[in-house]
Order: C-alpha cells, then structure tokens, then sequence
C-alpha cells in the first residue's frame, strides 16, 4: 500500500511540474496582448503588453471585433532583439515607454499617428529616420535616440523639452504649424550635439528663438533660417 501510494504521490508531483514546464512556456512564448478599454466613450483595443522577444512584430487592425488604435504605456519597453514592428493605419496613439530601451529598433511607420506620450522612444538608439504627423512632441520622445539623424515634421503645433535630445539630427526644419507664442518649451532643443541648423516659416519665430537662444538651446553656433 505504501509503495503504491509513493506511486501516486509521484504521479501527481509529476503532473504538476509537467503542468508549471507547460504554463512557463506557452507564458514566454512570443505574443502581442490585446485588451479592450474606453476611449473617450467608445470602446477600443489596445495592445498592452507583449511576450517574447524577436525581431519583428505585428500588431493586428482588430481585436474581438473593436478596433486597435493604441500601443499602451510600457508594451515592448526593453524588447532588446525588437527590428521592426508593423503598426496598422488604426494606431493613432503610442503610450509612456512603448518602445524605450527598444535598442535594435531600426523601422516603424508613425505616419498615421496623432498621439505620442513622454520617452515613447527614449534609448532607441537604432532609429534613424521617422516621419511625424503629431501635433505635440512629448518631453523627451527620443532622448538618446542616439542614430535619429533624419525626421520630417508635418503638423507639429508644439515641442516640449528635450524631445530630441541626444540624437543625431544636423538640421531640423520647423513646419508652419508651429504655434509662435507658445510652440517651443524651455529646452526645446537642448543636448542636440549634432545641431547646426534650425529652418522656419516665420521671421517671428526666428525672431524669437534667437532673443530667447538660451532658453531653447544649450550649445553655440545654431543658425537660425527662414524658408522662403
């Protein structure tokens, strides 16, 4: 009887570790998490997190039937072997941290989205040219981008401190959308090392970011053009 409870006793430790092996692996292997959330009164999806690390990801248009319009706060912070991700035309906002620390990050189509938050891209240091369609660019979006050399602007009304801090880019032009009187936080453009030239629409702009060069930027030699 002993021996034979042994035996069951054994059995069920077996199946339990054979169920904690199945639980560990299918909880590692890669996956994109969607969950459904209220926006603004509508119901949404959003992926919240993902699971594995490889090189490329995509994210779906659908989940449960409701659209996914957002990468959350933190979903592939630190994925290291992260490439590429594939974002569809739904993606309208990127959350806190989405792709920090996202080193090998080398391609993502921000072009549909309205809506990036704070080091959304800080520490992607494999990023190197991005097209932006935002209004507003968050403190510190791309701090220590460091390869981030070539970025297009379009509809940017404002710039908050340190968006582009320590990347690469040489010379950043302004689009006409950029509010005067208050488009450009204190320390706008600070720690941009590689800077030599900022373009504007507006003689007013130019105006004011040469009264007030301290404020925006932290290093000497800026010229300051207008576009004609």
């Amino acid at each position: 009887m002993r021996a034979k409870r042994h035996d069951i006793e054994f059995l069920i430790c077996l199946i339990v570790m054979l169920a904690l092996i199945f639980l560990t692996v299918f909880s590692l292997r890669a996956r994109i998490l969607y969950r459904t959330y209220n926006d603004n009164g509508e119901t949404k999806a959003l992926v919240y997190d993902v699971t594995g690390n490889l090189g490329s990801y995509d994210i779906k248009t659908e989940y449960k039937n409701y659209e996914v319009n957002m990468i959350g706060e933190r979903a592939f912070l630190s994925k290291s072997h992260l490439r590429n991700v594939s974002l569809p035309e739904t993606i309208e906002k990127i959350g806190k941290l989405a792709f920090s620390e996202c080193s090998r990050l080398e391609v993502i189509n921000l072009e549909n989205v309205l809506e990036i938050e704070t080091h959304a891209f800080s520490y992607c240091s494999s990023l190197d040219n991005i097209i932006l369609n935002v209004e507003e660019i968050n403190s510190s979006t791309f701090f220590k981008a460091t390869s981030l050399k070539n970025i297009s602007l379009n509809n940017t009304k404002r710039i908050y401190s340190f968006a582009f801090a320590y990347t690469s880019i040489e010379e950043l032009v302004l689009p006409s959308t950029v509010n005067i009187a208050t488009g450009l936080a204190d320390g706008s453009f600070y720690y941009m090392e590689s800077l030599t030239k900022i373009s504007v629409y507006s003689t007013t702009l130019k105006t004011l970011i040469e009264n007030n060069y301290s404020k925006y930027l932290n290093k000497d030699g800026v010229e300051i053009e207008v576009i004609e």
